[in-house]
């Protein structure tokens, strides 16, 4: 471009350039000027072009398990959700209740999937959102949404330990808790015997979890119950067990409830044991 321009200038001071001559030489001036310009646009990165986050739609997936996560996640309603998950008729009533009438599509939320995982019957797929991190069982391809809700510290039953407490009543209830294992350090010998019949040596101790409120709560099984003795063995190799059992409190209890001050220290028994999942 100098060398252009020094011609220029010699063409005016020596008068030996037409005006065609400067017309060409002045075009390829602005020629060069616009390649340069081009160049430096494509060696410095343009900050005000930058490629957004994934939105909830344009998530890559890269199981089908993911996929069916996905499209739950994507899906609006409880009812849409229901399709997706394990015996929809029993939890969709639980599913309207938790989610109420609002939209639950996170088709607006950024979101990426962790590796999966296999947990016994399950496989776990993950999602990170920001710093959060949510997890679902899926069996043969279909959410375990209860099983779900309680791993991502949700009351899927709807706080049924703290009914129980609050009736305090010997009536039965079903109840999906997180468990671990206290055996061994178990303050309540004498309430057991007082409310079951039971001594030290007869039982198995648990710590429970429901996501309610009323967090942590203490039951207990008799060791002769072929189900408390595998729930034991598993509890053993693992930290934590997701189970369903039917529970209660003692009649003793229901019909001296004044007796017992702390509601929250008293333990409930547990039968009918099912382990779900362990890790």
């Amino acid at each position: 471009m100098k060398k252009i321009l020094t011609i220029l200038m010699g063409c005016l001071i020596l008068s030996a350039c037409n005006n065609g001559e400067i017309e060409r030489l002045q075009k390829e001036n602005e020629s060069l000027k616009a390649q340069i310009t081009e160049l430096r646009q494509n060696q410095v990165p343009n900050h005000s072009t930058k490629i957004p986050p994934q939105m909830g739609t344009d998530i890559i997936v890269k199981t089908k398990a993911q996929q069916i996560v996905k499209d739950y996640l994507l899906s609006e309603t409880a009812k849409e959700r229901s399709s997706f998950v394990i015996d929809p008729k029993e939890e969709l009533p639980r599913m309207e209740k938790m989610y109420k009438d609002g939209n639950v599509s996170w088709k607006n939320r950024h979101f990426s999937f962790m590796e999966d995982r296999k947990l016994g019957d399950y496989v776990l797929v993950s999602i990170k959102q920001n710093n959060n991190t949510s997890s679902y069982f899926l069996k043969n391809l279909k959410i375990d949404w209860s099983t779900s809700q309680l791993f991502n510290n949700h009351s899927p039953l709807l706080d049924n330990i703290k009914k129980m407490k609050l009736d305090i009543d010997s009536k039965k209830h079903h109840l999906l808790t997180m468990i671990t294992s206290l055996s061994g350090v178990y303050p309540f010998n004498g309430l057991a015997r007082d409310l079951y019949d039971l001594s030290r040596e007869q039982i198995y101790v648990f710590q429970m979890n429901d996501g309610s409120e009323t967090s942590n709560t203490f039951s207990i099984c008799q060791r002769k119950n072929s189900d408390c003795q595998k729930l034991f063995e598993q509890i053993k190799e693992n930290d934590f067990c997701i189970i369903s059992s039917e529970a209660w409190y003692p009649k003793k209890l229901a019909e001296n409830s004044e007796k017992w001050q702390n509601i929250n220290v008293l333990p409930i028994q547990i039968y009918d044991i099912q382990v779900k999942v362990c890790w």
